[in-house]
């Protein structure tokens, strides 16, 4: 069967049900159509690697220039050891 790719939602975890797979938590900064273009590539990437990965969007400008951001789309990641 054809598994197709698909933009995360907001908190989605994916690869949920492997609780023993590390966590990482992306933060994706940008305009919602470039972030959610990057989320889906990131997802057809990663979706068959022994990790799990959570995503949240910010689509504030403001907030993405304190961090550090400086283009649309970027991404911060964070790894959460969760054992």
């Amino acid at each position: 069967m054809y598994e197709s790719c698909y933009p995360l939602n907001e908190g989605e975890i994916l690869n949920e049900a492997h609780k023993d797979w590390p966590l990482f938590v992306l933060d994706i900064y940008g305009s919602k159509l470039e972030t959610l273009k990057i989320s889906k590539r990131i997802m057809c990437t990663l979706k068959h690697l022994p990790l799990r990965l959570q995503v949240f969007y910010h689509h504030d400008t403001l907030k993405a220039i304190e961090v550090g951001c400086g283009k649309d789309p970027c991404i911060k990641d964070e790894w959460k050891n969760s054992l």
